[in-house]
């Protein structure tokens, strides 16, 4: 289960999980977000966090 850290979130990958290929965003050990590293779009989520969310992202090296 591969994870990331970057301001302030933890981004996780789980190797099982179904397709498309996603990560879940978790911010104070609750899940903010999930987000479709295929077509780079939010699944769900806490729109509050979307901008933060893909600069961490970014910074962790998972979108352009």
């Amino acid at each position: 289960m591969p994870t990331w850290k970057a301001l302030g979130y933890v981004i996780r990958m789980y190797e099982t999980d179904h397709p498309p290929r996603h990560v879940h965003v978790f911010k104070d050990r609750k899940q903010v977000a999930r987000f479709d590293l295929e077509n780079e779009e939010f699944m769900d989520g806490d729109s509050r966090h979307f901008g933060r969310i893909k600069k961490a992202l970014r910074k962790a090296g998972l979108i352009s």
